[in-house]
């Protein structure tokens, strides 16, 4: 039996993912039309932090206090995750912000490639993962939960690489100005 407070954290983290979904969404639209987004470029670096400080806290909460035991690929994915935070912590005191940047980006876009195919392999085809016993607790394959049908772990992890992606490349548009 999972205990309540696992649950309510779950459903907040959850509740969360869909927020940042429909941030990614909409960051999407606006990438396409290239519109510039003044308030993003200017809090890019505050953004990112926040989203990962949360998704760093959160990992630690799954594994420290649910009990969850991460997996070989949840491990790719926090050693990924984890100097996001720290980095833009530097980056929010140093004056030159663009190589920092660029090393966010790519932890982002590994760390994103490897949630992808590691929800892939949760969700559709387990055969596929590193380790998929499905009674072991350390097993990729192993999902503690699954919120409103669709989000687990991996698909946390994945929609938060997704919007550091997408704010660093929202901060690289130089198209059309929105009024705000």
């Amino acid at each position: 039996m999972t205990p309540i407070y696992v649950t309510v954290a779950t459903n907040i983290f959850s509740l969360g993912t869909i927020a940042l979904q429909a941030f990614s969404f909409a960051l999407i639209l606006f990438l396409i039309q290239k519109k510039e987004l003044p308030l993003i470029k200017k809090y890019s670096f505050s953004i990112i932090f926040f989203v990962a400080l949360v998704s760093t806290l959160g990992s630690l909460f799954y594994s420290e206090m649910a009990g969850y035991i991460p997996c070989k690929l949840c491990w790719y994915q926090r050693i990924l995750m984890y100097p996001i935070a720290i980095i833009c912590i530097i980056a929010l005191f140093k004056k030159t912000k663009v190589m920092l940047m660029e090393n966010v980006l790519w932890l982002s876009v590994i760390g994103l490639i490897i949630s992808g195919y590691h929800y892939y392999g949760q969700m559709i085809h387990t055969g596929i993962l590193p380790c998929n016993a499905q009674v072991v607790a350390a097993a990729c394959s192993y999902r503690p939960f699954v919120t409103f049908g669709y989000i687990t772990i991996p698909l946390m992890a994945f929609t938060v690489f997704l919007t550091v992606i997408l704010v660093i490349l929202s901060n690289k548009i130089k198209g059309n100005t929105t009024k705000v």
